[in-house]
């Protein structure tokens, strides 16, 4: 058995408190009220780096184990496995069995794929790859995804079906070496970490090969200690938890989302819970502070508050429950009344050996990972048919296949052509070049009917890359494209990409791209006289896919408008000034879709269809209204242009 140690408990206190209050997002502003949402002052802003410590202190503790019973001839796999099983699952699949009825009532279809989907990664622990394949963590969306959290533990499991076969196998044929060959482990995981998180800063959060360094620094602590005693400085006791303890909190306090991470930086807060866990114990002011009842009994519920926390903030916004400071306070104490619930009536009881025999919850567990994935595939299979098959005012709608609508052109004309000629400037032909982002489509579905022999570049491979020469600067750093976006926009600002083109359409949604991002591109079509250029404004962007409004509000009609879905209307037309003086300041043309389309009200469906599938992109159907409408207005642009 390893010797107990309160003040680890204490430590893992600290972690979920952090972890808590970072995705709580509680900021205090200049005035007197407490509010939520704007950054003046936040509370542990680096909070994400609780997890970080989650993985040494498990690495430490989970080696030791392991290494303690290879010495003492009683380390088996099945033991191991049933511990871990017994420690994460009972909790783990009663939040998912109690959220799976509220999700079923509140959720949309689509929503309920992602958590459907997200559910059976987790029971399979690969839900870290299953995000990594969604948004990012740090994204908007991804605070409405209530297993979100659980990327985490599959990180963890991961790493523990690698590292136990892989550390008895070294220990047995190379014992001497044990320690060599996890410190190389450490810095290659590490090196990965630096030189993936700037380039495809997803994959280095999510991944196991980027993390595993972290989960090998506690173990390194382990071996060591196991070899060579963990000896007691009665100085260094109570002097170097203190260092430990203040490297940790600088990082909660002064990291913040968009770092890199993990990469070098996070090395200090994992450095500094090496410390805490090294020169902690023999006594001193943090040894005794984290071994008080508080920070050990929080240490202990540590695990089932992880788990209850992020699905009821998930769930609080997916119900549109104003974010106040007094919820997510209420929120919190929920999160904790729950754990410790859990923790005495079923991590506990479930933990305890001889409580519960091994047969008896290994086949509880095996039944109720059945139900809870049959339960799952069973919702993600009919959500995929609500989507594909929606009813309205008798019209019935494939939605898969009429968002695939958009990219029609596309499939039409560069298969026959071929693709890499697609994408090049055709000789005889008039060249219309569309830049933008995943709009860019949309400006082609609009023009094209109109001018069907010309032939449209559209400059857009993977959506959310508008133009810019230092894209870098205001790019998301969660963007899932960071690498190709730079690259794309270095292929943007060369001169020699003009050659050939006749006119430039630029369409895309202006959001984190401001119309002030768009000045340099124009400066860039100015200096090298490309003088036929066409720049669009933006329509109406949505809180929420429209389908789900559509599911719910059955209400809607070929008549409605946006004063019926004003309540979903995220962004109506905003910034179209500034862009429409942008553009005249350099002489370009601009379409200004409000003046265009609601002289009065604007239409949200045009012959039964909507005017979008999603939250802004325009359905096929509607680009096809708006060209007859602009018909005249583009004419000038279009029409006379010889080759």
């Amino acid at each position: 058995m390893i010797k107990y140690r309160p003040e680890i408990d204490g430590l893992r206190f600290i972690a979920v408190i952090a972890v808590v209050l970072y995705h709580a997002n509680i900021v205090i502003p200049g005035g007197n009220q407490l509010h939520i949402n704007q950054f003046d002052l936040k509370f542990f802003k680096g909070g994400f780096i609780g997890v970080d410590i989650f993985f040494v202190i498990s690495g430490y503790l989970i080696c030791y184990f392991i290494l303690k019973g290879i010495k003492q001839n009683n380390f088996s796999f099945s033991n191991f496995y049933e511990r871990r099983a017994r420690r994460l699952l009972p909790v783990l699949y009663l939040i998912i069995f109690i959220s799976i009825p509220i999700a079923v009532i509140f959720m949309h279809p689509d929503q309920l794929i992602e958590l459907s989907g997200s559910i059976l990664s987790s029971l399979g622990f690969g839900s870290n790859i299953w995000f990594w394949l969604e948004d990012s963590y740090t994204a908007q969306q991804s605070q409405l995804k209530p297993f979100l959290h659980t990327w985490s533990l599959s990180i963890e499991e991961q790493f523990y079906f690698i590292f136990p076969p892989l550390v008895i196998f070294i220990h047995r044929f190379f014992r001497k070496h044990l320690l060599i060959f996890l410190i190389v482990l450490f810095f290659i995981s590490l090196i990965c970490a630096q030189i993936t998180s700037s380039r495809y800063t997803d994959a280095s959060f999510y991944l196991i090969h980027t993390r595993a360094w972290e989960l090998i620094a506690g173990s390194i602590l382990a071996v060591i200690e196991l070899d060579y005693g963990r000896r007691n400085n009665k100085y260094l006791s109570k002097f170097m938890p203190i260092v430990g303890l203040l490297i940790i909190l600088y990082s909660l306090l002064f990291f913040d989302d968009q770092m890199f991470h993990p990469s070098f930086v996070t090395l200090l807060p994992i450095v500094g819970t090496m410390i805490l866990i090294w020169y902690s114990g023999h006594g001193g002011v943090i040894s005794n502070m984290l071994s008080t009842k508080l920070f050990v009994g929080g240490g202990l519920i540590s695990y089932g508050l992880y788990l209850w926390h992020f699905p009821i903030f998930a769930f609080s916004k997916i119900l549109n429950f104003e974010q106040t400071a007094l919820l997510k306070i209420l929120i919190i104490f929920i999160s904790v009344i729950l754990s410790i619930v859990t923790y005495i009536y079923i991590e506990r009881p479930t933990r305890n050996r001889n409580f519960i025999k091994s047969k008896y919850i290994i086949s509880f567990l095996s039944i109720i990972f059945l139900i809870l994935s049959i339960s799952s595939g069973y919702i993600y299979v009919e959500s995929k048919k609500s989507i594909r098959n929606l009813s309205l005012n008798g019209v019935s709608y494939n939605v898969e296949y009429e968002k695939n609508k958009r990219f029609s052109y596309l499939h039409e004309i560069c298969p026959e052509i071929g693709w890499s000629n697609c994408r090049n400037v055709q000789n005889g032909k008039v060249n219309v070049m569309v830049v933008g982002d995943s709009m860019a489509i949309d400006a082609v579905n609009i023009i094209e009917p109109l001018y069907p022999e010309y032939h449209y570049i559209v400059d857009d491979e993977f959506g959310g890359c508008p133009p810019h020469p230092n894209i870098i600067e205001i790019l998301p750093q969660d963007h899932p494209y960071l690498a190709e976006c730079i690259n794309k926009n270095k292929e943007r600002f060369n001169k020699n990409n003009l050659l050939g083109v006749d006119v430039i359409v630029i369409n895309l949604l202006y959001n984190w791209y401001k119309p002030k991002n768009l000045i340099p591109y124009l400066e860039f079509l100015k200096s090298n006289n490309f003088h036929n250029v066409l720049i669009f404004g933006n329509y109406i962007s949505l809180k929420e896919n429209f389908y789900n409004h559509m599911t719910q509000n059955k209400s809607l009609s070929e008549s409605s408008s946006d004063r019926d879905i004003k309540n979903i209307i995220d962004k109506k037309f905003y910034l179209q000034n500034n862009l429409e003086i942008i553009a005249d300041k350099y002489e370009y043309n601009f379409v200004n879709l409000k003046e265009n389309i609601c002289p009065d009200v604007c239409p949200i469906f045009i012959k039964n269809y909507p005017y979008t599938w999603d939250k802004f992109h325009f359905s096929k159907e509607f680009s096809g209204y708006i060209s007859q409408l602009l018909r005249d207005e583009l004419s000038p642009i279009f029409s006379g242009i010889q080759k």
